[in-house]
């Protein structure tokens, strides 16, 4: 089983998937499909089986790919992308989502805090002009194309932020592992929310 938070490997697995159904995927399909799905390879050759029959030979778009595979359920992931955004009505919704299907509060850190160590070590690497082929080498991406949207995804965002964000998640951590209540978890990412974006948190909040 590809673990939830190895984006790369999912979109690979696409990818292969669809090219053994002659089935012609945009980039940027493939990487929204990545988020809608998932994990779950029995839902992958599923949907892409349906895409298969909808795109009748033609190249797919990633707007078609929404129109017909809906993003259907909470991921720790969407949380990330929501936390790296400083979207707090945001992220308040997905933990609750979360939490209500009696996700591990610890395996939310965990994934959150892979996730933001990919985007730092893409943020450190890109800074000191690194080639997009050095950067996926170095932050293991099995699939270097996925550099394009990570370049996009930390853009407007700041190293020393990002520290910061991994600092709190690794005290968030520390704390589950050694019996803090989940009640912790979301006042530690609203935190997170602030250092990314402090004036769109504000905003959230009146």
């Amino acid at each position: 089983l590809i673990p939830p938070w190895r984006i790369d490997l999912i979109e690979q697995a696409i990818a292969t998937t669809a090219k053994q159904m002659q089935l012609t995927l945009a980039r940027d399909a493939v990487h929204y499909l990545a988020q809608a799905i998932g994990n779950d390879t029995t839902r992958i050759v599923k949907e892409l089986e349906k895409l298969a029959i909808y795109a009748a030979g033609n190249r797919l778009t990633k707007e078609q790919a929404i129109t017909l595979v809906p993003i259907m359920t909470t991921s720790s992931l969407q949380l990330a992308e929501a936390l790296l955004k400083g979207q707090a009505n945001s992220v308040i919704r997905l933990v609750n989502e979360l939490l209500s299907r009696a996700e591990f509060p610890l395996v939310i850190v965990a994934t959150l805090i892979t996730q933001f160590k990919t985007w730092l070590w893409v943020k450190a690497a890109l800074t000191a002009k690194r080639s997009d082929a050095e950067v996926a080498t170095l932050c293991g991406l099995g699939n270097p194309k996925r550099m394009y949207f990570l370049r996009q995804e930390v853009k407007a965002v700041s190293t020393h932020d990002l520290l910061r964000s991994l600092s709190i998640l690794f005290d968030l951590e520390v704390e589950f592992k050694t019996g803090s209540k989940v009640d912790s978890l979301l006042p530690a990412l609203l935190r997170i929310c602030f250092l990314q974006s402090p004036k769109s948190f504000s905003m959230s909040k009146k």
